[in-house]
């Protein structure tokens, strides 16, 4: 039986490799003992990791290859030291790069036989979609600081419903930001003018 169990071990590792390369995280499985398991050619290239280091098969020689990269190397070690004290917790943390690069790290438990034997941990590269939200919430404050400087009532609207509305506009008709969100912009026009303004809202 245990024979049995240690082919179905070795098959399963054998077959880790290919599965981790078909995903475009950077995977890597670590054992409860700190070895190397396997790790996807990804997770090599993220890391720009040294063939040296991960033959060496030293999952602690690893990460401090990794925490070397970090803006706050303390703060990751602790969650992944942390992660190992409790082999069946699940993680997810944002890590940020010397070289600017943005990370996203999920932490899974690997499991044999309904038993936990390492830790999997994937890396995705997010830089460039938190750049671009980045960028989206500075126009977004810019388009707003324009917008109350604004002596005019300025609205958005989607096919006539309010969506967003500036300063002057709460001074002006009344109602707060709350107030104004999902009403017809018709709401703030004298009934015998509605169906026209609506019509050239939308």
């Amino acid at each position: 039986q245990r024979k049995r169990m240690e082919e179905d071990r070795e098959q399963t590792l054998s077959q880790l490799p290919a599965t981790l390369d078909a995903t475009v995280d950077g995977n890597i499985v670590v054992s409860l003992d700190s070895k190397i398991r396997v790790f996807s050619n990804r997770y090599k290239k993220i890391w720009q990791m040294p063939d040296s280091v991960l033959d060496s098969k030293d999952a602690v020689r690893a990460l401090d290859y990794v925490l070397n990269q970090l803006n706050e190397p303390e703060v990751f070690s602790n969650k992944v030291h942390a992660a190992f004290m409790d082999p069946d917790s699940k993680t997810f943390d944002t890590l940020h790069l010397k070289d600017g690069r943005i990370l996203e790290v999920y932490s899974r438990p690997q499991r044999l036989d309904d038993k936990t034997i390492g830790k999997v941990w994937a890396f995705r590269d997010v830089t460039k979609s938190e750049q671009a939200k980045m960028e989206r919430k500075a126009l977004q404050s810019r388009y707003q600081a324009l917008s109350d400087a604004s002596f005019e009532s300025i609205f958005l609207s989607d096919q006539g419903i309010c969506i967003d509305q500036n300063s002057t506009a709460v001074q002006m008709f009344g109602y707060t930001h709350k107030e104004a969100l999902g009403r017809s912009g018709t709401e703030w026009i004298a009934p015998e003018d509605r169906e026209k303004v609506k019509s050239n809202m939308i």
